[in-house]
């Protein structure tokens, strides 16, 4: 069969050659959706989300995050924490959030082993501002930068969310800082 010949038979059938990708693609997207539906009841996966809670490391865009265990059976008063420095202020602001109605009592949060101490109760939102820790944060490169946050019922079951952060570098030379990667949380006591 000639060159020639071949041309000829793809413009006569260009419909079906159009139509090649579109199965293709409608196969694949079948057998993902069958894959993704055969997952046995009792297999560990990750499924990702806000919260995932692991029994080991995680690893996040190449950051590690913290290692968390929490007991199956009791219910954890979660905490979404929104934490972001600038550079030009020094200054961390924010919020501390909790789903629930349980009252909580923030204790603490430790930014590489720079602490600002709490006694704050709050039921939903509780906002943050001009929190000093180190100013090493906003002028110097660190590699890792971890945040912990102690909090505690009313009946005092006491809890620690850890979460990392990353440094961004300011046209100034200082240094933006905000949280990267999931947050751990487990209970303390």
């Amino acid at each position: 069969m000639k060159i020639e010949d071949v041309v000829k038979v793809l413009n006569e059938n260009q419909g079906v050659l159009a139509a090649i990708p579109i199965v293709v693609g409608i196969v694949f997207w079948l057998l993902k959706k069958k894959k993704a539906n055969s997952i046995p009841q009792n297999s560990s996966y990750i499924s990702a989300g806000r919260n995932i809670s692991a029994d080991g490391d995680i690893i996040v865009d190449g950051h590690k995050t913290i290692r968390t265990t929490i007991q199956r059976d009791e219910a954890v008063p979660e905490i979404h924490l929104q934490l972001y420095g600038a550079g030009s202020k020094r200054t961390i602001e924010g919020h501390v959030e909790k789903k629930g109605d349980i009252t909580l009592i923030l204790e603490l949060i430790e930014i590489n082993g720079s602490k600002t101490e709490f006694e704050q109760q709050f039921t939903k939102l509780l906002f943050l501002k001009n929190l000093h820790f180190s100013d090493s944060l906003f002028t110097t490169k660190t590699p890792e930068i971890k945040v912990k946050v102690v909090y505690r019922t009313l009946d005092g079951k006491k809890y620690e969310l850890t979460q990392m952060m990353n440094q961004t570098t300011r046209a100034d030379g200082l240094f933006n800082i905000s949280l990267i990667g999931v947050p751990g949380i487990r209970k303390v006591k």
